[in-house]
C-alpha cells in the first residue's frame, strides 16, 4: 500500500531529481515526475478496489494498459493473477455486433460521422471480402474521392448497408467465435468475476465482452477499471480513477 510517508519521500525524490539534473531528457522526467506517480496512484486504487469487488484476476487490456500492468505488478500481492490480453476495439465491438436485428448495432455499420472518403468508412469497416467489396464500389465507384454531401453519403452508406447486412451478418458470427475461443485461451469470463483495466472512456470494449460472454452462456461479470471514464453504458459495472462517469 502507498502509504503517506512513502508518498511524501516519492515526492521529495522526484524533487530532488529535477534540482540534480534539470537538463535531463524532457520525456524521461515526464514519466518520472508526473507518469510513473500517477500510474502508481492508480495501481494502489485499483488493488483497493479488486480487494471490494473480490476479484483476484486481472486482464489488462492492449495497448495502453501494458505500462499499468508493469506498474500494478509491482505492488500487487502475489494471489492476484494479471494477465495482458491484446486487444482493440474493432475486434472486440465488432464480434459483438446482431445488425439483422438491433437498430442499435447497424449504427456501427451506418454512421457516417467525421468520415471524409468512402475509404474510409471501409477501412473503418475493417473487413476482408472481396465479393463484398466489389458491391461496395458499385455504391462508391471513387472511394478516394471527399465527400461533397454528408445527407447523400449517409444515403448511400445506408443503402449498401441494406444490400449487404447479412452477408455482414455472417462475417460478424465468424468473428464471434474466433473471439470466444481467444476469450477462453486467456480465461476470461471462466471465474465469477473478471476484472479488465485499459485507460477507459466509454467502456465500448467491456460491453462488447459482456454481450460475447452472455451470448456464450458465461454468468460470470466483467467489472472495468478505468483512468476516466465518461458517458459510460449505464448498464456496465466500471469505476474511473481521474474521472468516473463525468466526475472529477
Amino acid at each position: 500500500r502507498c502509504s503517506k510517508t512513502f508518498v511524501s519521500l516519492m515526492k521529495g525524490g522526484i524533487r530532488f531529481s529535477s534540482v540534480r539534473k534539470p537538463h535531463q531528457d524532457y520525456w524521461y522526467w515526464l514519466g518520472y515526475s508526473l507518469v510513473g506517480s500517477m500510474l502508481l496512484g492508480f495501481s494502489d486504487w485499483l488493488l483497493r478496489n479488486l480487494e471490494d469487488v473480490g476479484c483476484r484476476n486481472v486482464f489488462f487490456l492492449a495497448r495502453d494498459g501494458q505500462i499499468m500492468k508493469r506498474v500494478f505488478d509491482v505492488i500487487k500481492p502475489d494471489f492476484i493473477k494479471t494477465h495482458y490480453m491484446p486487444a482493440s476495439r474493432r475486434c472486440l465491438v465488432m464480434p459483438s455486433l446482431d445488425i439483422v436485428h438491433n437498430s442499435e448495432d447497424r449504427k456501427f455499420f451506418t454512421t457516417a460521422y467525421k468520415l471524409k472518403t468512402p475509404n474510409e468508412y471501409w477501412n473503418r469497416l475493417d473487413i476482408q471480402h472481396d465479393e463484398m467489396y466489389e458491391e461496395f464500389l458499385r455504391y462508391f465507384p471513387n472511394p478516394q474521392v471527399s465527400v461533397q454531401s454528408i445527407d447523400h453519403f449517409s444515403q448511400r452508406i445506408d443503402s449498401f448497408f441494406e444490400k449487404t447486412k447479412y452477408t455482414m451478418q455472417k462475417i460478424i458470427d465468424c468473428e464471434r467465435e474466433v473471439l470466444e475461443d481467444y476469450c477462453e485461451t486467456y480465461g476470461l469470463g471462466e471465474s465469477e468475476t473478471s476484472v479488465i483495466v485499459d485507460i477507459g472512456w466509454r467502456g465500448n470494449m467491456q460491453a462488447a465482452l459482456q454481450k460475447i460472454l452472455i451470448r456464450k452462456g458465461k454468468t460470470g461479470r466483467i467489472f472495468g477499471f478505468y483512468l476516466g471514464t465518461y458517458d459510460i453504458w449505464e448498464h456496465l459495472e466500471s469505476r474511473g480513477y481521474l474521472i468516473d462517469h463525468c466526475a472529477p
